[in-house]
């Protein structure tokens, strides 16, 4: 199923957009708030103010154009997986067709371009926000020291 939604992924103009959104808001911010953390843990209070501008700013990015952006390339998936479907059963003899009549058919395309709609509206930024906050974990672990402790405990 992944590798189908990869494949609409690929064709739509917004994938690239929203992947990059994604990795900027969920790595790269992240990495850029573990660091603030990092110098606020310390005892430097005068780095709080951008600590917070920068939660206020991922926030409004995240609602007002990742959100939109994440909508828009799942649904444009959705819909080109189910219309190659049905061009793909309407294509078929008679003969080479399923069991299933045409309405059962489409309730199987539609619970399957259901899966590929929450790859993408859930999936993707799950996964990114992961790998920002592992990448911020091993940093922040790394400027404490803490490195060691954290290699045992996975021990």
């Amino acid at each position: 199923m992944i590798s189908t939604t990869w494949f609409y992924a690929k064709k739509i103009n917004g994938t690239k957009s929203l992947i990059m959104s994604l990795f900027f808001d969920n790595v790269i911010l992240t990495l850029i708030l573990a660091e603030l953390m990092v110098i606020i843990g310390s005892g430097s209070n005068e780095v709080i103010m951008y600590y917070v501008t920068l939660e206020i700013i991922s926030k409004l990015a995240n609602n007002f154009w990742i959100q939109n952006l994440i909508i828009d390339v799942s649904t444009e998936i959705r819909i080109m997986y189910t219309n190659d479907q049905i061009i793909k059963y309407d294509t078929l003899r008679f003969d080479d067709r399923p069991r299933k009549t045409a309405t059962g058919f489409y309730d199987i395309v539609e619970k399957a371009s259901n899966a590929i709609f929450l790859i993408i509206y859930w999936g993707l930024p799950q996964i990114t926000s992961l790998i920002g906050n592992l990448v911020a974990v091993l940093y922040t672990c790394s400027q404490k020291g803490l490195f060691t402790h954290l290699v045992i405990a996975f021990w």
